[in-house]
């Protein structure tokens, strides 16, 4: 779809009104842009069909974005109970071995 936009004629227009040249045609580009974006989505219009699978697949990103975290989250977690296991585990040999020295007595 297109529409008619008669550039030259927006610019006689805008100066007759006292808009200097310079900031005429700075109007119409603007204008013109305006036009022709309006133009490209009258062209191109949003179904339901094609926002529903835009937001589908917005969707879908958000969610590997959660999984990869909640990995992460899990990686992290998982890496601090083993750190905290073998910590728990060393203290435990040493009070043993500690308690096993004391009463053993010395010849």
């Amino acid at each position: 779809m297109s529409i008619a936009f008669d550039t030259l004629q927006m610019a006689e227009r805008l100066e007759k009104a006292g808009v200097p040249a310079e900031q005429a045609k700075v109007h119409i580009a603007i204008l013109a842009d305006l036009v022709k974006a309006k133009a490209n989505r009258a062209a191109h219009p949003v179904t339901a069909a094609s926002e529903a699978k835009r937001l589908c697949t917005e969707i879908i990103a958000y969610q590997k974005t959660l999984e990869a975290k909640i990995d992460q989250s899990k990686a992290e977690i998982k890496a601090g109970v083993i750190r905290w296991l073998v910590s728990v585990g060393i203290i435990q040999m040493a009070l043993i071995a500690g308690l096993i020295l004391t009463f053993i007595p010395a010849h």
